[in-house]
């Protein structure tokens, strides 16, 4: 939309700074895609399969905007509108639409939108909320699939389990090991086994397959609200000892909070996500005792989760995140107090610091903590304090 005759039949990504290997991929074109070239992946994975990919910076603020115009078009059908993200909406038309004629409304839709607005969207129909965002991934970028209770199995239990909503890397590798690799599978495969590895999510993803989820649609509007702050970042040296993971917590720590700052916000829960060099996952939240936007503060908390989920006897660990919830605005968090705790002392040095970095940049001034530390370099951490692309994955 903003540079439609540049990129007119080429292949091309969003993403951050080109020359930074390690920075995620946002978003990508049909042309893209065909190569392979997938959201979330690394720059250096896209460029090995698509050499001459070209990359376009993200526009946060053109991406809400046009959210919202098509946000409101949904409105003018129903009130039953749920945002799922930014750019994800389920609407409820069972009321006023039946399902025979639910491929025409999403063609009309599509239509409407492509002509007041000039995007393409994708839609699928159904009767459940999962198979309606199994189906809108199916015909991309610009086409409807209909998924009713006639052909639902026909269409989808030869997919991948993967393809279902909720099923990750990490729950489509312990189906994979209960021998359970399609959707199909998934519908049939045993109560009780799947409760047992699962507990009652298992329940519900098989219920999901059957399409006897119940979830309703529930009206959620449209928000630009920040709900969490974090970064995270997979490193090139596997970390295998409690003081390399923690160099790279501080700096993921620091990052986060001063966006936080950035944002005038304070936050009150911490939570480390961590995945080893067999790409398992552990993860664990925490309060904090004290609303804080401090990185330093932020990383104490990480570091006493990064002692309960993991150990140096265990496999070495490949990436890290650091993200903080609870989050609040700072003038609406703050009790009245004529004493200045040390965690508003530590805030004031770090925005200091905040300031430091900006005027001469992110390496003029460090923590001890990271003084004789190789995870410091520029090339271990995907994303720089400069760097902000959490509102596209909201």
């Amino acid at each position: 939309m903003l540079h439609p005759n540049e990129l007119l039949g080429k292949k091309f990504a969003v993403a951050g700074n080109p020359n930074d290997a390690h920075g995620i991929i946002l978003a990508k074109n049909t042309a893209a895609r065909r190569y392979g070239v997938r959201t979330g992946e690394t720059i250096w994975e896209a460029r090995e399969k698509c050499p001459d990919l070209l990359f376009v910076p993200p526009s946060y603020d053109s991406y809400v905007c046009f959210s919202k115009m098509v946000y409101e078009i949904y409105k003018s059908y129903t009130d039953k509108v749920q945002c799922f993200g930014i750019d994800e909406c389920w609407l409820d038309i069972s009321e006023t639409v039946p399902i025979d004629k639910a491929k025409t409304f999403a063609d009309n839709l599509r239509n409407e939108i492509k002509n007041k607005i000039g995007l393409t969207i994708s839609v699928g129909a159904s009767f459940t909320k999962s198979f309606a965002k199994l189906g809108s991934d199916m015909k991309k970028p610009n086409g409807t699939t209909l998924i009713d209770t006639h052909n639902y199995r026909e269409k989808i239990y030869n997919m991948p389990a993967n393809n279902l909503l909720y099923v990750g890397p990490h729950t489509d590798k312990a189906l994979s090991e209960l021998n359970i690799h399609t959707i199909g599978e998934l519908a049939y495969a045993d109560e009780n086994l799947l409760r047992q590895r699962f507990g009652i999510n298992g329940i519900k993803l098989r219920n999901m397959a059957l399409g006897e989820d119940d979830d309703p649609v529930t009206e959620r509007e449209f928000s630009e609200a920040i709900k969490s702050v974090g970064h995270g970042t997979t490193v090139k040296n596997h970390l295998k000892t409690f003081n390399q993971a923690k160099q790279i917590i501080f700096m993921l720590s620091e990052m986060v909070g001063s966006r936080l700052r950035r944002y005038g916000m304070t936050a009150k829960l911490v939570h480390l996500y961590c995945q080893n060099d067999l790409l398992i996952s552990s993860g664990k939240q925490m309060p904090l005792s004290l609303t804080t936007s401090s990185g330093a503060e932020i990383a104490r908390k990480a570091y006493e989760i990064l002692e309960v989920i993991w150990s140096p006897k265990q496999n070495p660990l490949r990436s890290i995140t650091v993200s903080t919830g609870n989050l609040s605005n700072v003038a609406d968090d703050r009790q009245i107090s004529i004493f200045e705790n040390d965690i508003q002392k530590q805030e004031k040095l770090e925005n200091v610091m905040d300031g430091l970095r900006t005027r001469f940049g992110k390496n003029s001034i460090n923590r001890a903590i990271l003084m004789d530390s190789v995870y410091a370099k520029d090339d271990y951490v995907d994303k720089s304090i400069d760097d902000d692309y959490l509102p596209f994955k909201r």
